[in-house]
């Protein structure tokens, strides 16, 4: 049975699509498997990983035009199946809004899938809308990825909230400090107001601040291959493990 974790905070540019992409593929590295749903309507992971728009993607088997098998594409090069997301996420979301129970569309989508995998890992948009619903409805866990910067600490907090009025359950939510400066004095101060404020599991793994995981995303091959030494490598090494021992 797979597990089904969602990487969401309500700010931009804090390294969610990173996460997603480096956690897969360490994952597969260890020998799991692995399927990355891509369920942000800008399809950075999609696009990072290469894959080409077609009319097979998310936004079809949330509208239940085709089955979810139909949407995965195999990604031999990075190892692990990805079900991509591309422009018209944002049409198809709209068609879902008078649907009864929208929000358990992804959910109920990948029932089906979960014999086939170890890991479900799910990309998320930046804000709190259907499509973060249906992913947070569909998890066994959450992490929240906090770039070590104050105001992606605040969103995180804003997320937690509405989790919380929403009375979604979640069986375990972590925080993760993304982009972190070793010589920076406010990355220090992030990471210690986790650790303090958050009533939340803060991981042990820390993803760095690096040019190498910008530069991956641009010429769609990974790190492993790449800069397979790099801290930010060993960074997302350590970040499987720590989830596969959880």
């Amino acid at each position: 049975m797979a597990r089904k974790i969602v990487i969401a905070n309500l700010k931009g540019g804090v390294g969610k699509t990173n996460v997603c992409i480096n956690l897969a593929m360490f994952l597969t590295a260890l020998g799991k498997r692995v399927l990355l749903i891509d369920l942000s309507p800008q399809g950075d992971a999609s696009f990072s990983l290469g894959i080409n728009a077609s009319p097979n993607f998310i936004g079809d088997v949330l509208l239940q035009k085709i089955r979810p098998q139909v949407a995965i594409k195999s990604t031999s090069y990075f190892g692990f199946d990805v079900m991509p997301s591309f422009s018209g996420l944002d049409s198809a979301i709209n068609n879902l809004r008078n649907v009864k129970r929208p929000e358990l569309r992804l959910k109920k989508a990948i029932e089906n899938l979960e014999e086939d995998y170890d890991f479900i890992i799910i990309d998320t948009p930046p804000e709190f809308d259907l499509l973060i619903l249906n992913a947070l409805y569909s998890a066994d866990e959450l992490i929240i990825p906090i770039q070590a910067e104050y105001l992606a600490m605040r969103s995180a907090k804003q997320l937690l909230d509405l989790i919380q009025k929403r009375n979604i359950k979640i069986k375990k939510i972590s925080a993760l400090i993304t982009m972190y400066g070793w010589r920076s004095k406010i990355s220090r101060n992030i990471s210690k107001t986790a650790r303090d404020d958050l009533s939340i599991n803060v991981l042990n793994s820390i993803i760095p601040r690096a040019t190498i995981l910008a530069q991956t995303g641009e010429s769609k091959e990974p790190i492993l291959k790449v800069s397979p030494n790099s801290r930010a490598a060993r960074a997302y090494r350590q970040l499987a493990e720590e989830v596969v021992g959880k």
